[in-house]
């Protein structure tokens, strides 16, 4: 067996192993009613193993009232307000009433709180 194939079965045991497993209420939690009055955003963790083009990572964008998911590759993590600029022009394009991004719901990492943000 190779290093490459090592490495992935590890990674994949990690997985597997770290699974959680709880019930999932499909009541909603937090209640909105127009399109992009809240938008929720996450940067996941790098991947141990480069995907194609050499993207590390993925930030996602989720409508809370339509259920809208939205999914970008990064390189690196300072590519974050890029894709956060492609997909809110997308979305507010999309978007029949003119609606404008209201609040954006992410866990303060340090890609959110810069000035530029």
């Amino acid at each position: 067996m190779n290093k490459l194939a090592s490495k992935l079965i590890e990674h994949y045991k990690y997985y597997i192993n770290t699974k959680l497993t709880f019930t999932i209420s499909r009541k909603a939690s937090i209640s909105t009613t127009a399109f992009l009055e809240l938008v929720g955003s996450d940067i996941c963790r790098p991947f141990p193993i480069l995907a194609l083009e050499g993207y590390k990572y993925f930030i996602t964008f989720l409508d809370f009232t339509t259920r809208w998911l939205e999914v970008k590759l990064l390189r690196v993590r300072s590519e974050a307000l890029a894709a956060f600029r492609d997909t809110k022009a997308f979305l507010e394009n999309q978007s029949k009433s003119g609606s404008k991004i209201r609040r954006l719901c992410t866990d303060n990492a340090k890609e959110y709180t810069s000035v530029a943000f």
